[in-house]
């Protein structure tokens, strides 16, 4: 079995519109979202601006500001996000993303939704955790990430430091640096202010310079959008919820399940 801390339920929900519901159920594939184009992505943005600060005491006497610039060259830019729930009935999730209670909220058996995120069972896969919202509780996690970075190794990471190998460029010394960066970066996607508690979300990161094996992707602009798509051969949908939805929304939906090879539920 697959345990993820602090997962206690055996589903995890998806709130979304009536038509994303019948694409998922009739395309088998989910589409997630550039962490750039989420609604609430400047709680990422004031996330990493925490982990700035929190550079700076660390290293007060260091360029970091210059240091942190020449580095985020070399890190990760394609953060994709799918949100989910553990909650069937969260007042805010309907609110704002199931069109406001007329949407659904799709219902995937959390073992097998999270192995197709795994490279292999023993192994770590791409982020997946609830939300933070508490700043403190942030600056923690930050601090954990940032500990295993070194004044030295630190340093190595200015331009003004370099590794200069025969008949090559110069290459960065900043390995510890980089892991270090990148756990905040994926840290980030996690956070969000106080006043979204209520919304107790979690969300699962797909990045595809980490994740080692992304055939099952696909990447797409659409809308003016970057979206990953993940093409599924069957997802683990074992219930859906539905609010306010009108009579023929819900037959539609229970026909898309029916005609996919699913239950009605």
């Amino acid at each position: 079995m697959i345990k993820v801390e602090g997962l206690h339920s055996e589903i995890f929900y998806h709130y979304t519109t009536i038509e994303a519901a019948l694409s998922i159920i009739e395309s088998s594939t989910l589409w997630l979202t550039h962490y750039r184009d989420l609604k609430d992505n400047k709680e990422i943005i004031r996330g990493f601006e925490i982990v700035q600060k929190e550079l700076g005491k660390k290293f007060p006497t260091m360029p970091y500001a210059e240091s942190l610039l020449d580095v985020r060259k070399h890190l990760p830019k394609e953060y994709y996000i799918f949100c989910l729930s553990p909650f069937a009935d969260n007042e805010h999730l309907w609110k704002e993303y199931a069109d406001n209670g007329k949407g659904v909220a799709i219902g995937f058996n959390a073992q097998n939704f999270l192995q197709f995120y795994f490279k292999d069972v023993k192994n770590k896969p791409c982020d997946i955790g609830p939300i933070c919202y508490d700043p403190e509780e942030f600056r923690k996690k930050i601090d954990n990430a940032l500990s295993v970075l070194k004044e030295p190794s630190f340093a190595l990471v200015s331009p003004k430091y370099v590794v200069k190998k025969k008949n090559t460029n110069p290459i960065p010394n900043f390995p510890q640096f980089r892991d270090g960066m990148s756990r905040c970066l994926a840290e980030s996607m996690l956070y969000k202010g106080a006043r979204y508690r209520p919304e107790e979300e979690w969300r699962l990161i797909h990045c595809p310079e980490y994740d080692y094996d992304i055939s099952p992707f696909e990447y797409k602009n659409k809308f003016g959008k970057r979206r990953a798509i993940l093409h599924c051969k069957g997802l683990p949908i074992v219930e859906i919820k539905f609010r306010d939805a009108n009579n023929k929304a819900r037959v539609r939906v229970k026909d898309a399940l029916i005609l996919a090879g699913y239950e009605s539920r």
